[in-house]
């Protein structure tokens, strides 16, 4: 029993440290924060989705990797010589290709409907999200598309550690 609690302190620890790191990073634009966190959740739900797929349907394995990449391609701007454009087209296309793959995993029968239904509106949501923020505006307004106040709805501890009052929430 003390193990299991020891075990549960370490990842508490760890998931602190990996928030301030995170934050740090995107620090000055809060829209890549944003994203980064969905982009993490998006990753997690895939690998979730897909742990009932055999090991040997490349399909499984695909999604996996396009999920972590866009991770990966996020993390990528913290590098100055990084173009935030680039990156972004990048993101889109990898998120074209994911709901292309969850589409013939539900017509296939291999994933629920409400698990396509929830992933595909959250993506397809993100991807109208990049495009109106690709050129590091962070304007939402003039008619390219309007999102949903509670499509922002991140907990405040996933931004830093929890005791900063500073950090802003939203848009």
């Amino acid at each position: 029993m003390d193990n299991k609690k020891d075990i549960e302190n370490t990842i508490g620890q760890n998931s602190d440290i990996t928030k301030v790191i995170v934050f740090n990073i995107f620090e000055k634009d809060n829209f890549l924060l944003f994203l980064y966190r969905k982009f993490e959740r998006v990753s997690s739900a895939l690998y979730m989705m897909t742990n009932f797929l055999s090991d040997n349907e490349p399909i499984k394995w695909r999604l996996r990797e396009t999920g972590v990449g866009i991770v990966s391609n996020f993390l990528s701007l913290k590098n100055p010589s990084s173009k935030r454009s680039e990156v972004f087209t990048k993101t889109t296309s990898d998120i074209l290709e994911i709901l292309s793959h969850l589409d013939v995993l539900y017509l296939a029968g291999n994933i629920s409907g409400m698990n396509f239904n929830i992933m595909k509106k959250e993506l397809e949501s993100l991807v109208e999200t990049v495009s109106l923020g690709g050129e590091g505006s962070l304007k939402y307004s003039g008619g390219r598309g309007v999102l949903r106040d509670d499509f922002f709805a991140i907990p405040r501890d996933r931004f830093a550690v929890q005791d900063r009052e500073d950090i802003p929430v939203g848009v």
